[in-house]
């Protein structure tokens, strides 16, 4: 066996750090994070403030010593955080009791934790040697602890964070909660740094990074403007993550709605996917954006060239993210005038456009000019769109009831039951406020298609449902009458 090897087997992580004692105060420090405690924290403290840091690198080496060292030294060095040379010092070290690591731990932790502000670049190491299940739960506890209140140190002082301890932290994060609370009460401190590190990140790390940076719920403003300067020189890759992070932080949202609308609508761009999902977070977590005319376009664009099931996400956003905006109404006129366009084209149109409540005089008058209109499913849906706009339900109801009766000398039968239970339906959501003899008629006739008619389940459900609402709640009559 080699002797390096015998060796390794031997002696505890201890000596690893014995071997690199340097002389003088510091040396003797290092000696006694081993021996005395006590003694070494006095020491500790009394360090001038330029040698602190470099004691600090140090117990983040005491804070990653394993209990044994392995015994292919040099293949599994460098997991311990120490470089070969120092391994290579275990040649000149002289021995000490094996399973002190943790009372050296113990000790490092205290040190840490008293140089407060000045500790933040081991926070990394705190968090991977919390993370250790071997570890005591006592020890466990108070790295948290020192953990918590060096955070809040750093929280109240000027110091910066690089990128090398940023990127640290955030590769300990998806396993251990102390890295990601950390990240969290520091997200000040981090942003721009991991940030920095998203725009240079491979293909590995975009996604934690992407993960992290979403939840600085406090820093949205930074994070947006530092994420759009990286997305314009993005590849699209980095592209892709960018938007994944814009559409997870609402606060991000209007910055980035142009950018979601062009990659979700514009053929090949290959973040179409990525951009669908990302609008379905604004209407998830966003009541209105400020949509800019080309963005408009390019929603009604692909609402009319998608297949129809497609097409409902970019209606969905079109009448809640942008709804009321005038740049809408036009286009979307011209769907519903267009006769060549398809009927369900047409009528999901009506319902965007008077997705705001109110609409102009433009709107209404060609919702009232379809209440005619030969095509009865289009005639139904707008007098209903007419019903949802403000202040012109009653309206709508007189229509509707127009039709209702008119509909009693339609011959054909299946097509006079579509009519009876399309309306009857359209009254049940517009709430409309009817007499019990106006109703009665249609609701008896409607009842009755039941059985003769099972494939307007559908619709008959509604009906049932309009029934139990209206007598139930209405105060005028019951069923029995």
């Amino acid at each position: 066996m080699k002797a390096g090897h015998i060796l390794a087997a031997a002696i505890s992580g201890v000596v690893l750090l014995q071997a690199a004692c340097a002389a003088g105060d510091e040396g003797d420090i290092r000696r006694l994070i081993m021996e005395d405690c006590s003694a070494a924290k006095a020491h500790a403290l009394q360090l001038p403030a330029d040698q602190k840091p470099q004691l600090v690198q140090h117990l983040i080496l005491v804070l990653k010593l394993r209990q044994q060292v392995p015994v292919d030294v040099a293949a599994s060095g460098p997991s311990l955080g120490l470089s070969l040379d120092d391994l290579r010092a275990l040649e000149v070290s002289r021995s000490f009791q094996p399973g002190r690591e943790n009372e050296a731990k113990r000790c490092a932790i205290e040190i840490l934790d008293a140089f407060g502000e000045i500790s933040a670049a081991a926070l990394p190491a705190m968090a991977g040697t919390h993370s250790d299940r071997t570890l005591p739960e006592d020890l466990a506890f108070s790295i948290e602890v020192a953990a918590y209140s060096i955070a809040q140190a750093v929280s109240a002082g000027s110091m910066q964070i690089g990128q090398e301890p940023a990127r640290e932290l955030v590769q300990f994060s998806p396993a251990s909660y102390l890295a990601r609370n950390l990240l969290y009460d520091l997200q000040a401190k981090y942003v721009d740094p991991i940030l920095n590190l998203l725009q240079n990140s491979n293909d590995n790390e975009r996604g934690i990074l992407v993960d992290v940076l979403s939840n600085f719920d406090g820093q949205e403003q930074k994070i947006g403007e530092k994420a759009l300067q990286i997305y314009q020189g993005a590849g699209p890759e980095l592209k892709g993550s960018i938007i994944e992070l814009a559409s997870r932080l609402a606060g991000l949202h209007q910055n980035f709605f142009a950018i979601f609308v062009y990659e979700a609508t514009t053929s090949g761009s290959g973040l179409a996917d990525k951009a669908d999902r990302a609008l379905e977070g604004v209407l998830e977590q966003s009541s209105q954006i400020i949509c800019e005319p080309a963005s408009i376009l390019n929603l009604v664009q692909a609402f009319k060239s998608q297949r129809e099931g497609d097409r409902e996400l970019y209606a969905r956003v079109l009448e809640k993210a942008c709804a009321g905006q005038e740049a809408v109404e036009a286009p979307i006129l011209e769907i519903v005038s267009d006769r060549s366009a398809p009927l369900k084209l047409r009528v999901r149109s009506l319902r965007i456009l008077v997705a705001p409540g109110e609409v102009s005089e433009r709107t209404a008058t060609k919702l009232l000019d379809l209440a005619s209109d030969s095509e009865v499913e289009l005639r139904l849906a707008a007098i209903e769109a007419l019903g949802l706009a403000k202040n012109r339900k009653a309206e709508a109801t007189r229509l509707l009831l127009k039709i209702l009766k008119s509909n009693a000398k339609e011959s054909d039968v299946l097509a006079r039951q579509q009519v009876l239970l399309s309306a009857v339906a359209s009254l049940a959501l517009l709430g409309a406020d009817l007499e019990p003899q106006t109703i009665m008629p249609y609701i008896v006739e409607g009842l009755a298609i039941e059985e003769s008619h099972p494939d307007l389940v559908r619709r008959l459900s509604t009906l049932r449902d309009f029934v139990v609402k209206f007598f139930s709640n209405s105060g005028k009559g019951s069923l029995q009458s």
